[in-house]
């Protein structure tokens, strides 16, 4: 989902200058780090070592998938990838872990008229204790990010660009260049199951 922007970080100078370029700048690959950052969130037991591991299958798996594999890494992935990714990961946790990962949408009934304030609230109600929500961020950006908490006011992210914060006044639900759009299509809520 992540659209390159040469000029992120390229434009700022300090002393004559340029700042350095952070990873995410110049690749797409926002969609594969929310999926390891929800296994990383969800699975305190997930250490380095699987983390490796799993963005490194999951990147073989994006070759295998694609056509263009460097397309993905230029320009990200759609919902329908993510997605994939997600159930692979979910997978790969339980082969390894012996953890079970359940992904879903989020439930929208198909003639609500969303407002930013009521899919806030349908997010809010999701992200409780044991889940993640992996969001895609449209309108001045594309991104997919991890949301782990959230109050009437904020979004509390583990995000692979290193923004820790989204502001529900900086969002819409409507096409808008200049703010963060929200969709009710873009949202995966992930859940660890309890054992039985």
């Amino acid at each position: 989902m992540a659209r390159v922007n040469l000029l992120s970080g390229s434009g700022r100078r300090r002393r004559g200058r340029p700042q350095p370029l952070r990873q995410g700048e110049l690749d797409g690959l926002c969609g594969v780090y929310s999926v390891v950052n929800a296994v990383r969130a969800l699975c305190p037991e997930f250490c380095g070592d699987h983390s490796e591991h799993l963005f490194a299958e999951l990147m073989v798996q994006l070759g295998e998938d694609t056509r263009a594999p460097l397309d993905v890494i230029c320009y990200g992935v759609g919902k329908r990838q993510l997605r994939q990714l997600i159930g692979s990961a979910g997978k790969y946790v339980e082969a390894h872990l012996a953890i079970e990962l359940r992904a879903r949408r989020i439930k929208v009934s198909k003639n609500a008229k969303l407002t930013t304030n009521k899919l806030w609230a349908l997010m809010a109600r999701e992200l409780k204790p044991g889940n993640v929500v992996i969001l895609g961020l449209g309108g001045r950006e594309d991104h997919w990010t991890l949301a782990y908490a959230m109050t009437d006011r904020q979004m509390r992210l583990l995000d692979s660009s290193g923004r820790r914060v989204l502001r529900r006044s900086a969002c819409t639900v409507r096409k808008d260049r200049s703010r963060v759009v929200l969709s009710a299509h873009d949202i995966t809520i992930i859940e660890r199951k309890a054992k039985d």
